[in-house]
């Protein structure tokens, strides 16, 4: 069993001042994470507006008609199809496209591959689906001629897809990174500063115990462990052990009765009377009975001096034999 614990005085708390790193590196952390996602939330704003001009700047033509298409550098370009409510309904297929005919500067018809995958786009008042994408292999005037449904234009311009992608995947990337690098940053300051309080707390307890028990600081004592061996468990009821019983008490010399009437006294398994050729003992004389089932006599019920005869009231021995006759 372990011995009682002492007093606890908790030990001596460490200054916050001297813990490293300072509280302010939480702040930087924070920070990280707040910039990361403003620079993502800002890349997305970006990615729209710049999406919002480009698609301002698309040339378009009536359908149906003709006009001309100015392209100042060679690459890749995509034919749009111009209409209200496209991006709601891209996936009828009782939709017309319209016939459109490309001729580059030299007089060549340009080859229109179809789009792969539906992309709409809904920026600045225009709605729009991709239908075809062509490469222009030279810079100049192309000559567009379209055929089809009244009221509808088609618009001739750059790719949509790989910049908006582009700027999506970008803000992604960074915000990720702020929250990461700020979590990131809190953990392990918040691990140092507690390695640094422990060794605070433990450096002072040193010198508190090389200054002697009756130093300032060192009456601190040791924590009550949970795990302490418990003492004896008092019973939950019943007497104390080894008090006294709380019935009468026997008097010397008096024995359990040896029997009920009716039972015999013999143990379990024995006969019950004595074995043949030995003489049985004779009883002797009965214990009284205990306890006594009437009560003890009171002190008022015990004669008093007054009612003893004394020596002088006894009679003498004349008085009780009677004088002989006198002789005759």
């Amino acid at each position: 069993m372990q011995p009682a614990p002492g007093p606890f005085t908790p030990p001596p708390a460490a200054n916050t001042q001297q813990i490293r790193p300072p509280l302010w590196w939480f702040g930087v952390a924070a920070g990280i994470g707040v910039v990361g996602i403003g620079v993502a939330i800002a890349l997305f704003v970006i990615g729209f507006m710049r999406m919002t001009d480009k698609v301002d700047d698309f040339t378009r033509i009536d359908v149906p008609g003709t006009g001309t298409v100015e392209i100042d550098e060679p690459g890749g370009y995509s034919v749009y199809y111009e209409y209200p409510g496209v991006s709601d309904d891209f996936y009828d297929p009782f939709a017309s496209e319209p016939a459109v005919t490309i001729i580059d500067p030299s007089g060549d018809e340009v080859l229109l591959e179809p789009y792969d995958s539906e992309v709409t786009y809904n920026f600045g008042g225009h709605e729009g689906e991709a239908l075809w994408s062509f490469d222009a292999d030279e810079p100049g005037a192309y000559e567009v001629t379209t055929e089809g449904d009244m009221g509808t234009e088609i618009a001739v311009g750059p790719g949509l897809g790989h910049s908006l992608v582009a700027y999506v995947v970008a803000g992604l990337a960074v915000g990720g990174l702020g929250l990461v690098g700020g979590t990131a940053m809190a953990i392990v300051v918040g691990v140092r500063r507690s390695r640094s309080r422990r060794q605070i707390v433990a450096a002072r307890m040193q010198q508190a115990a090389a200054r002697g028990p009756g130093a300032p600081g060192a009456a601190w004592g040791p924590l009550p462990s949970p795990w302490a061996a418990p003492g004896p468990a008092a019973p939950a009821y019943g007497p104390t052990p080894g008090a006294p019983p709380a019935g009468p008490v026997p008097p010397p010399g008096w024995s359990a009765p040896s029997g009920q009437p009716g039972q015999s006294s013999a143990g379990p398994g024995q006969p019950s009377g004595a074995p043949s050729g030995q003489p049985s003992a004779s009883p002797g004389p009965a214990s009284p009975a205990w306890p006594p089932t009437s009560p003890p006599p009171s002190p008022q019920d015990a004669p008093s001096h007054q009612d003893v005869p004394s020596p002088e009231d006894a009679p003498s021995s004349s008085d009780s034999a009677p004088n002989p006759p006198p002789p005759g």
